[in-house]
């Protein structure tokens, strides 16, 4: 009242709330130093799926590979499927494997369109 010269006597409905908290722990998530669970997946032959990638390509026959059982560097095409996604890597792209689960597809081989 003092400042403003008026205080309203009605009720307030706080509809939206935020909070940003901000501060330090010694236990800090580092995210550098996840790895995966052990899963017990059978690292099967898979099966061979027709993918359109380009009109340059046309239907290519993709091996199709789970998720969970993508180990190491290789070159596409392929399809990675998990419960959650479908990854297309195209015929000249790399795709790397991660120890802690991540991919990382390099789509600058040879034949890629910049």
């Amino acid at each position: 009242r003092q400042t403003y010269k008026y205080a309203a006597e009605d009720s307030v409905e706080v509809v939206n709330l935020r909070l940003l908290a901000r501060g330090t722990r010694p236990d800090k998530l580092d995210f550098a130093t996840l790895s995966l669970q052990e899963q017990k997946v059978e690292a099967g032959q898979g099966s061979l799926r027709q993918v359109y990638f380009s009109r340059e390509e046309g239907w290519v026959e993709t091996p199709v590979i789970d998720r969970r059982t993508f180990v190491g560097t290789s070159q596409g095409p392929m399809i990675l499927e998990s419960a959650d996604c479908t990854i297309a890597v195209p015929p000249a792209g790399i795709v790397e494997g991660k120890g802690n689960g991540n991919l990382t597809i390099s789509l600058t081989g040879e034949g890629m369109k910049n």
